[in-house]
């Protein structure tokens, strides 16, 4: 019997996804205020002082779908300094307005059959806090994904959370576009939202991987 362990030249199919992305996740710190204070975390100075005990309960703070089986993992690839008590970094200096823009970023994740998450994150200042928003998708596009992260996280740049969440939840249902193509999303947010999708990756994987079967044999089988 085959497995990923015997076989080297084991190929785990792509995972199809039917909506724009598999899930969407924003993440705070999972700290308390009081811990903040010392520069280990990433809370503006400016509230350090309204109440030392306040607590964030969980570190994800909304999701959707709701009932997702989020990554308990992604919160240290979003803050991977939270629990360095060597990080001893001026917060007020970080989150100057010459250093608090947002950035963008990504990594991948994978399960022991070999099966790849890619995340496409946003990390930005929000409420005097350091906030992640998370897309979480089987397939490498991030010039779609980064549109998305961008849009939404400008709203919650500008206090409209709600709208944020509204806008992330009109637009998921949708396909992603296919190589060359755009589709435009009527939103209640953000109005007319179009993607265009100038590298379809879904294709050169599903390429990539008849090639390994065809040159290994594995058809055969």
């Amino acid at each position: 019997m085959k497995s990923l362990f015997t076989d080297p030249y084991h190929v785990t199919p792509q995972r199809q996804l039917s909506t724009l992305y598999d899930y969407v996740v924003h993440i705070l710190p999972e700290q308390e205020i009081g811990y903040f204070a010392n520069g280990n975390g990433c809370l503006s100075s400016l509230n350090l002082n309204v109440n030392p005990q306040i607590t964030t309960a969980t570190s994800v703070r909304f999701k959707y779908p709701s009932d997702a089986n989020d990554e308990s993992s992604l919160k240290y690839f979003c803050f991977p300094d939270q629990h360095d008590s060597n990080n001893n970094r001026d917060i007020s200096s970080f989150l100057s307005p010459m250093k608090s823009k947002s950035e963008y970023f990504r990594f991948t994740l994978t399960d022991m059959r070999g099966i790849r998450q890619h995340v496409y994150c946003s990390r930005f200042v929000h409420k005097g806090i350091l906030n992640a928003l998370c897309i979480i998708s089987p397939y490498d596009m991030i010039d779609i994904y980064e549109k998305i992260l961008s849009t939404a996280t400008q709203l919650f740049i500008s206090y409209k959370d709600e709208d944020a969440k509204l806008f992330l939840k009109e637009i998921y249902p949708h396909r992603l576009p296919s190589c060359g193509d755009t589709i435009h999303i009527q939103t209640s947010t953000v109005g007319l939202f179009s993607l265009k999708c100038e590298y379809d990756r879904r294709k050169q994987l599903i390429d990539s991987v008849t090639l390994l079967g065809l040159s290994t044999g594995m058809n055969e089988y």
